[in-house]
């Protein structure tokens, strides 16, 4: 375990402590970033995590905007936009 990237989150049901590992103490944190997104606790998390993948979306569409303006067929188009630029938006995957 990597004491320095781990983070905990509690909910409001949990009264928050301090957790110590081999003498690093455990930072607490509202919100992290695991595996591409945004993790907090309670409904607010949907609007920043959107928030935050609508842009990173954008920008893969815009990495690959040559592709999409070169002469290759649509059909073409539409696959590297569902395997490069939809799993962006949807996951939260970078590329």
């Amino acid at each position: 375990m990597n004491a320095d990237k781990t983070k905990l989150v509690f909910n409001e049901y949990v009264i928050p402590k301090s957790i110590t590992v081999d003498n690093v103490s455990i930072e607490v944190v509202q919100e992290c970033n695991y595996l591409g997104q945004i993790i907090k606790l309670g409904r607010k998390n949907f609007d920043k995590e959107a928030d935050r993948r609508i842009p990173l979306g954008c920008a893969a569409f815009g990495k690959l905007r040559q592709d999409f303006d070169s002469p290759i067929p649509q059909c073409l188009k539409t696959k590297v936009d569902n395997e490069c630029v939809l799993p962006v938006t949807t996951y939260g995957a970078e590329m």
